[in-house]
């Protein structure tokens, strides 16, 4: 994931240097669209790369998850669900 926002970095430098280059206004306009699309990205792949990583249950819940199937696999067999 950090790699990704490294990436969308330096694209963004990239259109940014292209803004200055460029001399007319359509072009200006669609390289600030694409860096608007591209922050945009950015923030969410930070946005995963701080909260994605955590894990959506504890150890211990996923532990006793597992031993309760494991303790009684034909109770679940069974089951509607």
């Amino acid at each position: 994931m950090q790699r990704t926002v490294n990436k969308i970095e330096a694209q963004i430098e990239q259109f940014l240097d292209r803004i200055v280059s460029a001399s007319s206004s359509s072009v200006i306009a669609a390289d600030e669209k694409r860096i608007s699309d591209l922050e945009q990205e950015k923030l969410l792949s930070n946005e995963k790369l701080a909260f994605g990583a955590q894990p959506q249950r504890s150890f211990e819940d996923s532990f006793e998850l597992a031993m309760a199937f494991l303790s009684n696999p034909w109770k679940i067999w069974t089951s509607e669900r």
